[in-house]
């Protein structure tokens, strides 16, 4: 069980007293916790005399997968969002409400077709609240900061064994890249494409590719915007444009422009790039190794679709990477905890006192006893888990998922003998088909 990774299980059963098929329920008790549930997904049967199969499993988020996502929300709560994915697409796989806190409101979310686990990890990582999908099939959505485990190690406490301490810099950095996506520009106005019109150009190149429909100006007269429309979409109008893309081409039943001056306003996309450094950190690398002391690192992150929020991500990663800090590891034979919990740890010997989150459990069966190996950071450095992660829920201002996607649903008339054309369609028409009407706009 590793934090924001899926939990798996496998064991291997001799001569199984049934058929043992993939999609069936799974569930693993110690001392009569449940440790793990979920459903089979691979079996490998074998052997000559004796009959045995090795079992993989997956939990019960894998029931997600099944099923894409398409809808948009506005300035709902992450709890509404979540409540409203579950109602309308995981109920019929079993999957029903759990606890849902509200956590922060996302001010834009457009699913278009993700499968259900990529849909909530969007969510996830956004608002800053664990997911998961407990024994009874229950989605649960819950603050990081209280997910608090259900025992604590102490100087005088016999729940551990093993305990021990390291000190890494494997993901350490003081010097962080950002490569997001494509930020918008701000309005570019009365741009002149090249070439310059010559009697016989009819495609024109924009210095940024197009985020939106352009303004196009010819000797100082707009162009209608009924006139300009989607390239390889819009048929018998005079100008045609295709989002992404830097070009606008002028329809050949057009005459061509000569020695007009041609004209375009419009918002661009640019690619992201940024960089934020620790200086403090870099001096004193520096200062203990010589050299630059620098240790950079990037990271890609294609969801990032302004410079601000890339440097928001960039900063966040230092203060999360930017100092070495803590790994605690132990042994226990008590079930209970899992990945995302926050652990009070208290050694005086190896000098812990505070809260761990823990990063991986993993079980095993030696000898018939259940044996925990468990992997917990220090938080130490970011002034507490707890407060770091209430601090990126408090700092952020605007929560976005794919702002700048259009979804859109394709329908399927089976009940009717006539067919619409796209001006015929309404959402009389829609609710009629017999399909639910689930956002505030469509295309069809």
């Amino acid at each position: 069980d590793r934090l924001n990774e899926r939990t798996v299980a496998s064991f291997r059963v001799v001569d199984p007293a049934l058929a043992i098929e993939p999609g069936m329920d799974v569930v693993i008790r110690d001392q009569g916790v449940v440790i793990f549930a979920g459903v089979v997904d691979v079996v490998e049967v074998s052997g000559e005399e004796v009959l045995a199969a090795s079992v993989k499993c997956v939990d019960y988020s894998r029931l997600l997968d099944k099923r894409l996502v398409y809808d948009t929300f506005e300035d709902e709560p992450a709890g509404a969002v979540v409540a409203s994915l579950v109602n309308g697409f995981f109920a019929e796989e079993g999957i029903s409400l759990g606890t849902i806190e509200d956590g922060p409101v996302i001010a834009r979310a457009v699913f278009d077709y993700p499968d259900g686990t990529t849909a909530m990890n969007w969510i996830r990582d956004l608002a800053q609240l664990n997911w998961f999908v407990d024994q009874d099939k229950r989605l649960h959505l819950h603050d990081r900061a209280s997910y608090a485990a259900p025992f604590a190690l102490g100087d005088d406490s016999l729940n551990f064994h093993k305990l021990r301490v390291s000190r890494t810099k494997a993901q350490y950095r003081n010097r962080q890249f950002v490569r997001g996506g494509k930020g918008r520009s701000g309005l570019i106005e009365l741009e002149r494409p090249s070439p310059r019109p010559d009697g016989t150009s009819r495609t024109f190149i924009l210095r940024l590719p197009l985020a939106e429909k352009p303004a196009i100006v010819i000797d100082g007269t707009p162009v209608d915007p009924a006139d300009v429309g989607l390239a390889g979409q819009d048929t018998g109008l005079k100008w045609y444009y295709a989002p992404g893309t830097n070009t606008i081409t002028h329809d050949s039943s057009q005459p061509a422009l000569l020695d007009e001056v041609l004209e375009v306003s419009y918002r661009g996309f640019y690619p992201i790039m940024v960089v934020t450094d620790n200086a403090d950190e870099i001096a004193l690398r520096q200062q203990l190794e010589g050299g630059s002391g620098l240790y950079e690192w990037v990271d890609h992150d294609e969801t990032l679709d302004s410079r601000q929020a890339a440097l928001q991500f960039g900063h966040g990663l230092l203060v999360r990477y930017g100092q070495i800090t803590r790994v605690v590891g132990f042994d226990t034979h008590v079930p209970g905890l899992v990945s995302g919990h926050l652990m009070t740890i208290q050694n005086s010997r190896l000098d812990l006192d505070g809260q761990f989150l823990v990063e991986s459990v993993t079980a095993r069966d030696v000898g018939g006893v259940t044996r925990y190996e468990v992997k917990a950071l220090d938080g130490e450095a970011l002034g507490g888990w707890e407060e770091f992660f209430k601090g990126i829920i408090r700092g952020q201002q605007r929560l976005v998922i794919r702002e700048n996607e259009v979804l859109v649903i394709q329908l399927a008339f089976r009940s009717r003998a006539a067919l619409f054309s796209a001006a015929e369609v309404s959402a009389h028409d829609y609710l009629a088909a017999g399909q639910h009407l689930r956002v505030g706009a469509f295309r069809i």
